[in-house]
């Protein structure tokens, strides 16, 4: 299957997933991998599919089988009238219908949400400021957001940070995190790259924003229990001062 957008080409490094529309790089702007790394949207379609696996009645984590290098995670949310995605999967999946929204914790996660938008009609939206980057200009918007918003359920905080418009998210008494940590068995950091003060002072928004939350689970780039996550969040905020 060929995949057409409007008489453009779409690469996907297979080293992190970042879809580029028009062009073929030299380097991913993401990762930095070789041109080599890339193939066609529609030889990604071939060799890769979309699965979901559950975490509750309502929310699904969407992973690309077998692995697209370092791609990030993408989420499913069956709320009451919408369905939603935060983030999208890099993969063009034709068998897998998309999410009513797509939304995004940031521009690094669009994926292929423009050949989802395309084949069923999903709106897309991001945070005006991340929508003014110079990677996500070839996408289409159907939506900016600037304020923080409750739809369907869905709570949206602009956190800023790791970039200008980063969003996180609470649906169920989950918090959906993005790659704005990185976390192991000892302890959290910030994700290193963009401004680091603006990222702390996005994580002590998020502080002030939990304080009257009761989150029973944490989705970043895998899940993690609030129980076990929030312990080295309150250290990493104490340790930065």
């Amino acid at each position: 299957m060929r995949i057409f957008l409007k008489n453009r080409d779409q690469y996907v490094c297979k080293q992190c997933g970042y879809n580029i529309i028009g062009h073929l790089p030299d380097k991913c702007p993401f990762c930095r991998a070789s041109s080599e790394q890339f193939i066609l949207a529609h030889e990604c379609s071939e060799q890769f599919s979309v699965v979901k696996s559950q975490l509750t009645n309502n929310i699904f984590k969407l992973t690309t089988k077998p692995n697209l290098g370092i791609e990030h995670t993408s989420w499913q949310i069956n709320a009451a009238t919408s369905s939603y995605w935060i983030d999208c999967p890099a993969c063009f999946d034709p068998k897998l219908k998309s999410a009513d929204i797509i939304t995004f914790t940031h521009h690094h996660t669009l994926g292929a949400c423009n050949l989802y938008r395309e084949k069923h009609q999903a709106k897309v939206r991001i945070n005006r400021s991340d929508s003014q980057h110079k990677l996500s200009q070839p996408f289409d918007f159907d939506e900016l957001i600037e304020d923080n918003y409750i739809e369907d359920g869905l709570e949206a905080y602009h956190i800023g940070g790791h970039t200008p418009g980063y969003t996180m998210f609470i649906f169920d008494e989950t918090l959906f995190t993005g790659d704005y940590f990185f976390t192991n068995d000892q302890d959290l950091k910030l994700n290193p790259h963009g401004n680091k003060k603006e990222t702390l002072a996005g994580a002590k928004r998020l502080a002030n924003i939990l304080k009257t939350r009761p989150i029973k689970t944490v989705c970043g780039w895998d899940t993690t229990p609030y129980e076990e996550w929030q312990p080295k969040f309150a250290a990493l905020l104490g340790l930065a001062g």
